[in-house]
C-alpha cells in the first residue's frame, strides 16, 4: 500500500502528507456533511541543519481544506501540497499566535508520519518504541497514519466523552477506503 501510495504522488506532483490528510478533512466533510474541513496536523520541522540533531523540532501546523463537486481530486491534492509546503516554510509564525486568530483547541489533530517509526537504532545503539499518553493534547480526536510492512497503518485516540467507539470505528473504515 505504501508503495502504491508513494508511486501515485511522484507521478502527480503531490506529497504523501497531502493525499493522506486530504482523505482525513474529506472523511471530516462527509461525517459534517461540510465541503471545507479544518483541523492541525505535525510535521518533523527538521531541515538539512537539523536532520542530524537529537532534540523535538515538532511543529503544529493549521491545515484549511475546501472542496466542491466540479474541483478535480488532483486539483485539490496540489493545492494542498502547497498550502502544507508554504505553511512549513513559513513555520516561524508559533502555532499559538495561530490559534489566537482562529482557535484550534479541541479541532482534529491529523499527523502523516511516513517512515518516521522505521528506526532500530540510534546512533548506533538499539533502541525501542514507546508510547506517550496522548490524552495530555487535549484533543478530542487524533488520527496518526504511518507506513508499515503491512501498509498504511491508523492509529486513533479519542476522548471517550465526545466520541463513541461505534463511531470511531465507522469514521475510520470510512477514511481508510
Amino acid at each position: 500500500a505504501y508503495e502504491e501510495l508513494r508511486t501515485f504522488c511522484k507521478a502527480n506532483g503531490v506529497s504523501a502528507s497531502a493525499l493522506t490528510s486530504a482523505a482525513f478533512g474529506l472523511t471530516v466533510g462527509i461525517y459534517t456533511n461540510q465541503t471545507e474541513s479544518l483541523f492541525s496536523t505535525l510535521y518533523h520541522g527538521r531541515d538539512d541543519k537539523t536532520k542530524n540533531i537529537v532534540g523535538m523540532f515538532v511543529k503544529t501546523l493549521p491545515v484549511y481544506l475546501r472542496w466542491s463537486g466540479d474541483k478535480k481530486i488532483l486539483e485539490l491534492l496540489q493545492e494542498l501540497t502547497a498550502q502544507i509546503k508554504t505553511s512549513r516554510a513559513n513555520d516561524i509564525y508559533s502555532f499559538a499566535d495561530v490559534n489566537k486568530i482562529c482557535p484550534m483547541k479541541g479541532k482534529p489533530l491529523f499527523a502523516y508520519h511516513g517512515n518516521v517509526r522505521t528506526h532500530s537504532e540510534i546512533c548506533g545503539k538499539p533502541c525501542e518504541e514507546k508510547f506517550l499518553d496522548k490524552s495530555a493534547t487535549g484533543d478530542a480526536l487524533e488520527i496518526e497514519v504511518m507506513n508499515s510492512e503491512a501498509g498504511l497503518n491508523v492509529q486513533v485516540h479519542y476522548d471517550g466523552g465526545k466520541y463513541s467507539e461505534q463511531f470511531i470505528e465507522t469514521f475510520i473504515r470510512c477514511y481508510e477506503n
